[in-house]
């Protein structure tokens, strides 16, 4: 509650859930399962947009965190130890940078991706031609990638190409 109280009646918890984030809720999952159901075959504008409309709702639910942080500063406060301190600053900060790293390894692989012609790109020429092509796979080279920009490590993975670079 407002008052700092932890609400534990199923019905009063029930109706603050269906006054705010239900309707948001219901929108992410219909987007979700009717673009699982549309046929894959090319893509349409309504399925651009749906899957536009769905990010922003994600997005939006991401607000939480806002809020989350308010909780979570309290709660520190109350806590004594400063080794407890020192561990939760630390994996906060592990928590940041595993973050940001996973979203410059999403936009490297995107570049990649969104490379059509005869352009050499790194997922063409180190996954596709070796055949070590997941979704997985990429997607953790492409972290690892990330992550070596950050650290004096080494990778065997380089862009290809003056996009990727």
């Amino acid at each position: 509650t407002t008052s700092g109280f932890v609400e534990m009646h199923v019905n009063a918890i029930a109706k603050n859930y269906l006054r705010t984030w239900f309707p948001l809720d219901i929108c992410i999952v219909t987007i979700d399962w009717t673009m699982t159901l549309i046929n894959q075959g090319g893509p349409t504008d309504f399925m651009r947009l749906g899957k536009t409309f769905s990010r922003l709702t994600r997005l939006v639910r991401l607000l939480r965190f806002m809020k989350m942080n308010k909780h979570m500063s309290e709660m520190l406060s109350r806590i004594n130890s400063e080794y407890v301190l020192t561990l939760i600053g630390l994996v906060r900060l592990v928590v940041g940078i595993v973050i940001v790293n996973h979203y410059i390894a999403c936009f490297w692989y995107g570049i990649s991706r969104s490379i059509e012609g005869p352009e050499e790109t790194w997922v063409n020429y180190y996954l596709i031609r070796l055949g070590k092509y997941g979704l997985s796979y990429s997607y953790f080279t492409s972290l690892h990638w990330s992550l070596t920009q950050f650290t004096p490590a080494s990778m065997e993975v380089f862009p290809q190409n003056a996009r990727e670079r």
